[in-house]
């Protein structure tokens, strides 16, 4: 290596370093185009020096072309660092040097520059103040003077005496930063009657003694950042539907609870949703939680907590209740639990299961409180009143309990433990099986028999309800497939009990077809029977349902009816073939306003065609007056128990 080439690396390399050095230094404080400027005239130098054989300047500038190059765009170049960088210079006009704000307190170890030095560093839209160990303000920028709405200046007063005036009575950020040197934090004030949030960092600046000379303050203002974080916790803690509080919301402001001796939490879910967005759709549907959900959002005008829990579940809780105020709020949501919601010129029927929990009455837990209450409400399901259900311990025994029935249910249907029974429906006047109506039996090796209604009940709140009856409905119609071809059963029709769950479902309607076509048979071969809890509120919806049945060719069965809810209006209300009367009028089958009922029913059955099934007949004397009445087709104990015929 020449002389030449050793002084040109030499040269190169301390390029490179003084160039990363003025890099770094410069880099937090150029704008855009000054970062790159700098690291243009960095690179242009580097190649300046290596496409030269010479290594001093005069021969770099007139014996290389890129040295020539280099040496203008060096000149631009600096005169776009000294521009974008004005805003860091010292009170003598000299051109300061630092990474950033929060190191200040390095500069000690950069000679000769001296703190007393740096009075600004004017940097757009900061907030630059400069206090003594006793809070006096000894420089503040525009901007910070700004906050204070004066055009008097505040050099010189005290900085914690000035927020106070502004209501920031906390001080702990100038009692930390003494502590530890340093703080950091975001706080809000109004500039020019605007919301504006700032950023703060402060470092205490130490002499050559380790003694605090005085705090450096800058701020930077992030309000947008602040508007969009709130913007999200809104979010986070809104129901995006009604932007009533959600879960995490409810959560959040039951935590920031003081001082709660008692308090009482209502839970108000919406019966059959589902249904009114199967059939409304569901726009309808979300105006209808929208409407209810306004309701409750009343109760915050009496300073009670409301809310949106998922679905169609709404909470009103009330801090420290008397026992008047819990009894008028049950009185008031009792009177409303049947309401009529009016929507794009449709008026709704809806229902309202309303539970409530007390705490410390039924929990010493206020986050509990919420899943008592819901407890309390799924209870209110069941009941056959419209009112309002306390929590009583034993709905968490029955829950623990149906969590074990639940379990060895799945089980039951995956190993196929439940079985089909069958019991005939005779037409007496021709002694042939009309129909064959198929009912579920289980009987758990360690509970032993299980009631239909009582598992039917827990599938349903366990979400097991569509898997049971898919399993119920397949196994029905395998085993009538098999029945039919005897001569016995050949003109027989299988009678089939859905809850309103799986009958308003558009999925099942083509399940039932596919298990019928599946086994050759017809639709005309499988009666449908409806409880009457499935048209009680909404029989528009009902009816929609009935029609995709009929279409398909399915009979469709008025079960038990009379037996809770149905009227004769009903019958004009609904599209169907069968009334199956409820066994409650054949056992007072001799009372003369059952026969009246009977007979009106049967003329009215016989108006439109349509047949006559009376239930639980189980003597011969039942089997006469039924007869006398015109009512043919009759089923119970009297002809035939329920049994496992395959």
């Amino acid at each position: 290596m020449t002389t030449n080439e050793a002084l040109l690396l030499v040269v190169l390399v301390s390029h490179i370093i003084c160039s990363l050095i003025l890099f770094y230094f410069n880099y937090y404080f150029l704008k855009w185009y000054g970062r790159i400027g700098l690291l243009l005239w960095c690179i242009l130098v580097g190649i300046g020096i290596v496409s030269s054989k010479f290594y001093n300047l005069d021969n770099l500038i007139n014996n290389s072309l890129a040295g020539k190059i280099t040496y203008y765009c060096g000149l631009l170049v600096s005169g776009i660092l000294y521009v974008s960088n004005f805003y860091a210079k010292d009170a003598k006009g000299k051109l300061l040097f630092k990474k950033r704000f929060d190191i200040i307190k390095n500069f000690q170890e950069l000679k000769p520059i001296s703190y007393n030095q740096i009075t600004t560093m004017e940097i757009p839209k900061s907030y630059i103040l400069k206090v003594s160990k006793t809070g006096e303000i000894l420089y503040c920028s525009e901007n910070f003077q700004k906050i204070f709405n004066t055009d008097e200046s505040i050099i010189g007063k005290n900085i914690l005496a000035l927020n106070e005036t502004l209501g920031h009575t906390d001080h702990s950020w100038f009692y930390e930063t003494l502590k530890n040197h340093h703080w950091s934090d975001e706080s809000k004030f109004i500039v020019n009657n605007e919301i504006k949030w700032l950023s703060w960092h402060n470092d205490a600046i130490l002499d050559k003694n380790g003694n605090i000379e005085y705090i450096y303050c800058t701020g930077y203002e992030v309000t947008k950042l602040m508007q969009i974080n709130e913007s999200l916790e809104f979010k986070v803690l809104h129901d995006p539907l009604t932007k009533l509080l959600n879960y995490h919301g409810i959560v959040k402001k039951l935590h920031e609870q003081e001082n709660v001796e008692r308090a009482v939490c209502f839970f108000i879910s919406i019966q059959n949703l589902d249904l009114i967005q199967t059939y409304y759709g569901v726009g309808i549907a979300e105006e209808v939680i929208k409407e209810t959900s306004r309701k409750v959002q009343e109760y915050s005008n009496r300073g009670y907590l409301c809310g949106r829990i998922a679905g169609s579940g709404n909470v009103i809780i009330i801090f420290n209740p008397t026992d008047e105020e819990i009894s008028q709020v049950v009185d008031e949501l009792e009177k409303n639990i049947l309401t009529d919601v009016k929507t794009n010129d449709i008026s709704i029927h809806i229902k309202k299961n309303i539970g409530y929990a007390i705490y410390p009455e039924h929990t010493d837990d206020l986050e509990r409180l919420l899943y008592l209450s819901h407890l309390a409400m799924i209870d209110a399901t069941h009941i056959e009143h419209n009112e309002v259900v306390k929590y009583h311990p034993q709905l968490s025994k029955n829950l623990e309990d149906n969590i074990s029935i639940a379990s060895k249910l799945r089980d039951a249907i995956n190993h196929q433990k439940i079985d089909i029974y069958f019991q005939k429906i005779i037409n007496i006047n021709t002694g042939e099986v009309k129909f064959l109506e198929a009912l579920s039996r289980w009987t758990d090796e360690e509970l032993g028999y299980i009631p239909p209604q009582t598992f039917l009940k827990i599938a349903k709140s366990s979400n097991l309800i569509d898997d049971l009856e898919e399993y119920l409905i397949t196994q029905a119609i395998h085993k009538f497939a098999i029945l039919k071809r005897s001569l016995e059963f050949r003109n027989t029709i299988l009678a089939i009990n859905l809850s309103p769950s799986t009958f308003l479902h558009e999925r099942f309607v083509n399940f039932i077809d596919q298990q019928v076509k599946l086994h050759q048979l017809n639709p005309s071969d499988i009666c449908l029977e409806l409880s009457e809890n499935t048209f009680i509120y909404q029989l528009d919806i009902c009816n929609y349902f009935i029609s995709q049945y009929k279409e398909k060719g399915f009979l469709i069965a008025i079960d038990d009816f009379g037996k809770e809810y149905s009227s004769l209006s009903v019958l004009g209300s609904l599209t169907y073939d069968i009334i199956k009367i409820d066994g409650s009028f054949v056992t007072r089958i001799f009372s003369r306003k059952n026969q009246a009922i009977i007979e009106m029913i049967v003329k009215i059955a016989n108006m439109y065609n349509h047949l006559i099934v009376a239930e639980s007949v189980e003597t011969a004397e039942q089997v006469e007056a039924l007869k006398k009445l015109n009512c043919f087709i009759q089923q119970g104990y009297y002809f035939h128990e329920p049994q496992k015929i395959i």
